[in-house]
């Protein structure tokens, strides 16, 4: 009962109760780095994976994708924007130009 009667009609006893209970942290922004645009040559690796970029055109990327130490990595053709997109999607890092 005591509850209902704290309870106004307009809104600034309401702003006023929860700004006591609010605190405003001040964070820096995350700096994000940029991905390097992708070019001949190029050896990303990710956790257990690695990707050779093999030919860029201007749509499409040849790249290989296999473990380490493969033997046999099969060459596969896919659009720069979907490589660029697993490549920030699985937190790759640029070993070698």
């Amino acid at each position: 009962m005591g509850r209902r009667h704290r309870i106004k009609r307009d809104l600034t006893g309401l702003i006023g109760y929860f700004r006591a209970d609010c605190v405003v942290m001040k964070t820096k922004p995350t700096r994000r780095t940029r991905l390097q645009p992708l070019e001949t040559g190029q050896v990303w690796r990710m956790a257990e994976l690695n990707l050779q970029v093999g030919l860029v055109g201007k749509l499409l990327v040849h790249y290989k994708l296999a473990k380490p130490n493969a033997v046999r990595i099969p060459n596969s053709v896919s659009g720069k924007a979907t490589i660029e997109k697993f490549l920030k999607k699985n937190k790759a890092i640029l070993m070698r130009k």
